[in-house]
């Protein structure tokens, strides 16, 4: 009986040290599983990763072509500056002042004829009918005077 104990006391020592090493493997399975899994959406997030790259660099590529056709079809930036367009800026204002002062005199001299004899001759019946409509204010001014008293 005691030899009974003692090899079922040897062969509890057996399966308790089987059970730890099992134990152990069962841990090192979980351990490397994690690191399959791991390693594997690595390698997606890797594949997605070098697709979108090469999405980029093709967009880039694009961008790249359109942006040489705009530069080129794009005129040739003029060369002015601040201080040229502001002395533009003056010299359109003094060209509109005289302007201004030829439009006065047009719009003064308008109606004339173009011969200086003609409108010599023009002002000096507008003068004689000035003259004429100025006595005949008077007479009526001196009609009304007389009327009153």
């Amino acid at each position: 009986m005691q030899r009974l104990l003692n090899r079922l006391g040897c062969i509890e020592l057996e399966l308790q040290n089987h059970l730890a090493a099992t134990k152990y493997e069962q841990r090192l399975v979980e351990k490397w599983n994690t690191i399959l899994e791991t390693q594997e959406k690595e390698e997606e997030s890797a594949v997605i990763l070098e697709r979108r790259k090469e999405d980029l660099v093709r967009k880039a590529k694009e961008y790249h072509e359109e942006l040489k056709t705009v530069l080129k079809n794009m005129p040739e930036a003029p060369r002015i500056t601040v201080t040229r367009l502001k002395e533009q800026e003056k010299k359109n204002k003094t060209k509109e002042q005289v302007l201004r002062a030829k439009r006065a005199k047009i719009k003064a001299f308008k109606g004339l004829p173009p011969n200086l004899q003609l409108a010599r001759h023009d002002l000096r019946q507008a003068r004689h009918e000035l003259e004429k409509l100025t006595q005949l204010r008077e007479r009526l001014l001196g009609r009304m005077a007389d009327g009153v008293s």
